[in-house]
Parts: structure tokens; sequence; C-alpha cells
């Protein structure tokens, strides 16, 4: 490959190789929606589209998803070329869109000393979800929805300890999606519908969100970070090499005042007049990287066994990153996050003693809507349900689709039981080959590949279509905690 003057990077050349296709996406969804006859989702899809087309971005993007993150890109870009002196990395790190909703945020490093950063639709699904249900308990604590009234809201936050919104709403909302993607790597998502006053900040904070994110993602190539050395493929980008700890706490660092700095260019174009507080951009840019860095933190924790490279825990990187904020901002961050960690916690928490969705709660609320019908919302609190019980039990149920098929999951049951995941795949008939890929400790691993591969293996095997889910899901359980960093817990917890 030439490296001469104008030649491309690989990370140029693969980018615009395997950049989505938005329209085909758009068709897909119009269609689904059409078979749902889901005239109201259809209606507001259709004002999307339309005030999309008539805005001043679709004269430069094809399409708003792209349209939003190239904007933020270039004001990240922007940003790193004033507050760092390395012209010649910043010119070789390159950003694709990726509809993909199981990967979250992350860089790849190539050959040629160039670097892609993937970012995914998940990522910018739940920064929304995440800042829609922050904005809702925001302007619920002061009237106007106006940024430079957001300080007012400081105070009542501080005295509170609270954000002002449900941490059950997020909860809810996190978990829907969440265990659909663990079971059936499906991207279903329930619509939150914010109310107009807290539409604006949301769209504000999903924006700084994203902002973080692209900053942090874009800071470990400006900073030349390198994961540890290991022995998985090179080509292994999911494999376990993690970047130190206090590798990602520079990324943070540097995303985050990139994000101040951009809110600071923001602030400084805005007509004299305005009213907008001097602090505002370390307030978006704070909030923000809360934001950013639990959207990641609980895509990692509710959706991989082994998660491979991944971030510090969220609540860890918050900590270091909290020193940095002003005490004013301080003050007002803590008890925004402390809110919506704990809903965080909640949606990631499958096991025995996790709270699982409740779908008569969420079909009672006006702000969320879905197409599907509250059959789909019960299916989904049926399978959730089924998760958070304990390993005896999905023992016990592999043992009992013995009484209803010709192939007995009985021993693989047993195995895994006794802390010998390898044993247990292998008793119910998981190719070796399959079996070490699964097993093997320096590749990550989501709960979604192990569901599917067990899924073929019981039906290869005999088992009931009927139980083929049930028995997939109880294996899935049963031999996460062993496979997640080669814990062998004691049988019957």
């Amino acid at each position: 490959m030439s490296t001469g003057p104008g030649a491309r990077s690989m990370a140029e050349i693969l980018a615009t190789r395997i950049r989505s296709d938005r329209e085909d996406q758009l068709e897909e969804m119009i269609q689904r929606l059409t078979e749902l006859d889901a005239a109201d989702d259809l209606a507001q899809l259709d004002e999307n589209t339309r005030g999309w087309r008539q805005s001043e971005w679709s004269a430069r993007h094809d399409n708003p998803v792209d349209g939003l993150i190239a904007e933020l890109i270039a004001d990240v870009m922007a940003a790193m070329a004033d507050l760092t002196d390395r012209p010649e990395r910043l010119a070789r790190v390159f950003v694709v869109t990726l509809k993909q909703e199981s990967v979250a945020a992350r860089l790849r490093q190539l050959a040629d000393g160039s670097a892609l950063v993937y970012f995914s639709d998940a990522t910018l699904t739940l920064c929304q979800l995440y800042a829609g249900c922050a904005a809702e308990g925001l302007t619920g604590l002061y009237s106007g929805g106006r940024l430079r009234d957001l300080w007012r809201v400081a105070k009542s936050v501080r005295d509170h300890q609270r954000l002002g919104a449900d941490p059950a709403l997020l909860g809810g909302l996190l978990r829907y999606y969440l265990v659909n993607q663990r079971i059936y790597a499906l991207a279903a998502k329930l619509s939150h519908r914010l109310t107009p006053s807290a539409e604006p900040l949301g769209v504000w904070l999903t924006a700084q969100a994203v902002t973080f994110v692209l900053g942090h993602e874009i800071a470990h190539h400006v900073l030349d970070h390198r994961p540890a050395a290991s022995d998985s493929p090179p080509a292994d980008d999911l494999s376990a090499c993690p970047l130190s700890e206090q590798q990602e706490f520079e990324a943070d660092l540097l995303g985050y005042r990139a994000a101040v700095h951009v809110g600071r260019r923001d602030v400084a174009r805005m007509p004299a007049g305005a009213g907008v507080g001097a602090d505002l951009p370390e307030i978006g840019a704070a909030l923000g990287a809360l934001i950013g860095m639990l959207a990641i933190h609980v895509t990692e924790q509710g959706l991989f066994i082994r998660r491979g490279r991944s971030h510090p825990p969220a609540p860890a990187r918050a900590a270091r990153l909290l020193d940095e904020f002003s005490d004013r901002v301080r003050r007002f961050a803590e008890p925004f996050q402390a809110d919506l960690l704990r809903a965080t916690r909640d949606a990631a928490d499958f096991s025995a003693s996790g709270r699982s969705f409740d779908p008569a709660w969420f079909h009672a609320q006006p702000q969320v809507s879905t197409p599907l019908p509250l059959q789909n919302l019960q299916n989904v609190s049926i399978l959730d349900r089924f998760q958070c019980r304990t390993r005896a039990d999905h023992a016990a149920v592999l043992v009992g689709i013995g009484e209803i098929s010709p192939f007995s999951p009985a021993a693989g049951a047993h195995a895994g039981l006794a802390g010998d995941a390898r044993g247990a795949l292998l008793g119910w008939g998981v190719p070796e080959a399959t079996t070490d890929e699964l097993c093997a400790e320096h590749r990550a691993l989501e709960f979604s590949t192990l569901v599917a591969r067990l899924r073929v293996a019981f039906a290869a095997r005999g088992v009931p279509e009927k139980a083929l889910l049930a028995g997939s899901l109880a294996g899935a359980q049963l031999l996460a905690p062993l496979l997640s960093r080669g814990e062998h817990p004691p049988a019957g917890i």
C-alpha cells in the first residue's frame, strides 16, 4: 500500500468500505412499522424525515445520524487541535458509525499508524435514553427548559440529593433494551417521548455525551495509547488487551477538556445578551461525560460475559474525573451521577437478585410507547425473570428438558454446577473448536453469542423447538459466571 503524500490511510479506506447505509435502515424501519400497523409511529417518523429534509443540515449530510456525528467530530477535532500539538496524529484518525447495536465505541489501531473509531447506534441510543431521563428530572425541578436557567436547579439537586427523575423509568428502559440484546441480539427499544420543556435539554445533553465519547476514543490515538501485550492474534479487535487505567483516565481527561473547549466556542458564537452563563460549557461537559461513561458501562456490564478491551467501571472513571470539576460543578454532578448510576446497576444486574422488567408499569406510563402489543412486553418480562434465577434453578430446567427430549442435557448441567464449563459445553454437543473459542479467556464473549451457540447445539441433538430457548438461556446463565473470569462458584449458588 502506498504511503506517499496524498495516499489514503488504512483507516480511511476501511471507514469508506464499512460505512452504514442509512437509506436501507430507514426503509426497513418503515416496513416494520407498516407490518405492525403503527400509524402514530409512522406519522412521527414521516414528520421527523420531512423536518430533516427541510433543515440546513440536509444540504451537507445524507442523513441525520451521520450528520450529527459528523458535526460533533469536526468540533472535537478542532478542539483537539487547539489543546494538543499533534496534527499528524489527528490527521490519521477517522470515525465510522455502525448500525450494529451490541458494540459500543472503541478504537482500532492499524498497521500503518492510522486508527479507526467505531461509534455504534447503541452508543447513541443509550446516550439518548440517559439524557432524556436526566432532562425530564432536571426540568421537573425548574420551569422554562432554558439552558441559561440550568443553575436554578443546582440548589434543589444538592438539597434533595436527587436528580428529580424516577430511576425506575431509566432502569426499565435500559432493562428492556438489554434483555432483547442478551437473548436475541436484537435492538428493541421503548420510545421515551420527552415533554416539550425537556426536549431541548435532552438534545443538548445527548450531544454533550456523544462529544465526550468521541473525544475519549480520539484521545487514545492522539496520546499514542497502546494496549498491553497479549498472545491473541493482532487482528482480534475484541481480544482482552486492555489499556491501563491510567491511559483510560488520560483519555477521559482530554475528552472532557475537548468537550469544554467545544462548549466555550459555541458560547462565544452566541449573540450578546443570550444570558448563557460562563459555567455552561463546564456543566455540559461534566454531565455529558457522566452520561457517556454510563452508556458504555451499561453495555459492557449487561451484554458481555467477558468484555475484552473494556473500560474501567464507570463509577471508578467518574470518581477520578469528578476531581477535575470545579467545586460548584462537582456539587451539581454528584447527585446527578448517583441517580443515573443506581438505574444503571439495576438494569445490568441479571443475577438472582436482579429486578426484572415490569410490563404493566411501563404500559401505563404516558411518556413511554411502543408499536408492539402488551403481550410483547409481557414476554420480555417472562424471559427477564427466567434469567434472574439461581444456577441450581437453571440446572433443574436443563435436567427437566430430558423428560421431553431424545437428548438429555442433564450431564452437562451437572458439569456446569460442578464448575466445569468446558465439560458442560462438550456434553451438550458444542463442537470442540467452538468450545475452545467460548472458553478462551483472551477473547471477549457476548451473552447472546453463548445463547446462539447453545441453541444450535441443542437443536442438532434433537431438543424440541419449544424447549430450545429455555434450554439455551438456562445453559448460558449457568455457565456465564464460569466463563466470565475463569471463576468456579460452588455448586447450587
